[in-house]
């Protein structure tokens, strides 16, 4: 006997608020898996950096990674199983960890479908990009991930980057203007495990945890100092995709989630509970 959507919680700019259903516990499609980053000899592809330094002499840090320029995909042909990332193209801010301006045109990035990046990396619309969560605090207790959890993550991820990017959210009947792609933050996809991790073991109906923690004191804890935020869990659904419908019947959630004001998102599965967390500093 499958089990039952459970209620939902979700929290923006501090308010909580308690419509409707939430989120996530999806079933994987089965696909053939794609290749993670590859560049013959060269092991620094998609390293992180923030120097110039580490990256060696072919390739140069870029937007948190070690790549290579482009203004076309002919030029990352040397690269394998890679495109070329445009500033102005609308994923692009998913995929860059700086924000400073860009100075090369383009970089090259990896293709992915979700749980096929190399550790360390996350899929983000369809782009392998560096990604560790910390390691020190609270978050050392989830950065191990259970079988399967990277990439139910990354497909919950793709949703919510999907639906914004497309225009496709619709609260209370309106639909809103497309946004930019939310940028994956390792802090982040730390909050969002440390609930998640918290409500597998404990359960709960609200997004205070079993040891009496907010989603802002999660997020500091993790290194954040979010100014605004929202924020969602559940359990009990059949995909990634309806899920996201259950969370978007909070009217309040789902203004926010559609907004330009958020900047950044962490998703953590774990255990049978599955949270999304958005926000900006």
């Amino acid at each position: 006997m499958s089990a039952s959507p459970s209620a939902k919680s979700s929290m923006v700019r501090g308010r909580p608020v308690l419509p409707g259903l939430v989120l996530l516990a999806f079933a994987l499609a089965c696909s053939d898996p794609q290749p993670g980053p590859q560049s013959g000899s060269n092991s620094n592809w998609l390293r992180a950096c923030s120097t110039e330094g580490v990256c060696g002499e072919s390739l140069g840090c870029h937007c948190g990674a070690c790549t290579k320029p482009c203004r076309t995909d002919a030029d990352c042909e040397s690269l394998s199983n890679a495109w070329c990332v445009l500033e102005e193209d609308s994923t692009a801010q998913a995929l860059c960890r700086s924000s400073d301006p860009w100075t090369s045109g383009g970089m090259c990035r990896p293709r992915c479908q979700p749980g096929t990046c190399d550790a360390g990396q996350v899929c983000a619309v369809g782009a392998c990009t560096p990604l560790e969560v910390p390691r020190s605090g609270e978050c050392a207790s989830v950065v191990e991930q259970q079988t399967d959890a990277k990439a139910q993550e990354e497909q919950l991820l793709d949703v919510v980057e999907r639906a914004r990017l497309d225009a496709s959210i619709v609260c209370d009947g309106s639909t809103f203007p497309g946004a930019a792609a939310v940028r994956p933050d390792a802090r982040l996809f730390c909050a969002a495990r440390l609930l998640a991790a918290d409500l597998a073991a404990h359960g709960g109906t609200t997004l205070v945890d079993s040891q009496g923690r907010d989603t802002a004191a999660r997020m500091q804890l993790a290194g954040y100092s979010g100014t605004f935020w929202a924020e969602g869990f559940g359990f009990g659904v059949k995909s990634a995709s309806e899920a996201w419908s259950e969370m978007l019947k909070s009217a309040d959630f789902c203004g926010v989630a559609a907004g330009a004001m958020l900047k950044d998102v962490g998703v953590g599965v774990w255990g049978g509970a599955y949270v999304v967390t958005m926000s900006a500093e």
